[in-house]
């Protein structure tokens, strides 16, 4: 039985990792492991959204990475105020913090 050569044999577990773990981004293992993980918050101007399909997918509180999704019937048309504050769910999508004085505190779903 012939044995097969790996092309990594003579390499470090390291250098194993480091040439075979390259993302679609093109960085290479190293680029990803130092970038701090955790929160993905960006700042926007504060906008007014607009309830198009009739739901709305809220998360309540301050923190909402781990708040449950709560679903709702709104009605087409009925706007939504929001800070500027913007989070992006593990998911991909995007969630606006609601104006606090007119929502109470929570996010809402509005891209994804």
């Amino acid at each position: 039985m012939e044995e097969m050569e790996s092309r990594y044999h003579g390499m470090t577990c390291q250098a194993k990792s480091m040439y075979q773990l390259t993302c679609l981004c093109g960085h290479d293992a190293t680029m990803h492991s130092q970038t701090p993980g955790g929160a993905r918050f960006f700042e926007e101007e504060p906008n007014v959204w607009r309830v198009i399909q009739g739901l709305c997918f809220r998360k309540d509180g301050v923190e909402p990475a781990n708040a449950p999704i709560k679903k709702s019937k709104r009605a087409i048309g009925e706007q939504l105020l929001s800070t500027g504050r913007c989070w992006l769910g593990p998911s991909g999508g995007m969630w606006a913090e609601l104006e606090p004085s007119k929502h109470g505190v929570g996010w809402a779903l509005v891209e994804g």
